[in-house]
C-alpha cells in the first residue's frame, strides 16, 4: 500500500506539471489514475480479507477462551484464562505498550 502511496504521489506532481491544454498527456495519466485507484481498493480488500471473522465485533480474550475451551473438550485439562490491563477497544486507539491487555493462558492438570 504504501508504493501504491508512492506512486499516487508520483502521479499528482506529474498531473500538475502538465498544461490543462494538454489533453494528449492528460488523458493517459487519467487511465493510471483509475487503475491506481483500482489497486488501492484491491489492496484494502486483501486486508480485509485477512481478518478473522470470529473477532468481528468481539473482545480477544472471549475469543480466545472459546477457541481454547473447544481445543480442551474431552481432554482431562481445566483450563484458566486471566485478562489484565484495559479493554481492547481503549489500547487500540494508544501506542502505548502499557495500555495493551494481557492474556495469561494456563492449563491446570
Amino acid at each position: 500500500m504504501q508504493t501504491l502511496a508512492g506512486v499516487s504521489l508520483q502521479l499528482d506532481g506529474v498531473a500538475k506539471q502538465i498544461s490543462p491544454s494538454s489533453e494528449a498527456a492528460a488523458a493517459p495519466i487519467r487511465v493510471v489514475r483509475r487503475r491506481l485507484e483500482a489497486s488501492f481498493r484491491e489492496a484494502r480488500q486483501k486486508v480485509q480479507d485477512l481478518r478473522s471473522p470470529m473477532l468481528q465485533g468481539r473482545p480477544l480474550p472471549a475469543v480466545l477462551r472459546e477457541s481454547l475451551e473447544q481445543i480442551a473438550s474431552g481432554h482431562p485439562v481445566r483450563l484458566q484464562v486471566t485478562v489484565a490491563g484495559q479493554p481492547y477497544s481503549r489500547w487500540s486507539e494508544s501506542r502505548s505498550s502499557e495500555a495493551r491487555p494481557v492474556v495469561a493462558i494456563s492449563s491446570l492438570m
